[in-house]
């Protein structure tokens, strides 16, 4: 499975280097291990960052996993980002609660590979 999340743009680091860094994984992977099944874990970028580098963002998964015919889940937190309940004080990680939703919406996906 293969998620980077937002700490990349927190620091600053352009949407372009990110999807250059987990083409770089793939490559890497496929090269190593070419029958590898690879999983793509979606994330965005939460609502206060905006703008255009929030669209840019957005389009990083979805574009490397159909490029690379890979399976995804297109945003790991989804039903978690913005829940008070399932994250983390910093309200950016996700609790242990927050992580049994995420893991119910990627097992369908990687029970579907075995």
């Amino acid at each position: 499975m293969l998620e980077l999340g937002i700490n990349d743009i927190r620091r600053g680091v352009s949407p372009n280097v990110i999807a250059q860094n987990l083409q770089a994984i793939i490559n890497k992977v496929k090269a190593k291990y070419p029958q590898a099944k690879l999983v793509m874990l979606g994330m965005e970028i939460p609502v206060f960052l905006g703008g255009d580098m929030a669209v840019q963002f957005s389009t990083i998964y979805p574009r490397l996993a159909n490029a690379k015919n890979m399976a995804s889940v297109p945003l790991l937190l989804k039903g978690v980002a913005g829940k008070k309940h399932l994250n983390l004080w910093d309200r950016v990680r996700p609790s242990a609660e927050g992580y049994k939703v995420a893991a119910d919406l990627v097992w369908p996906v990687l029970k579907g590979m075995l």
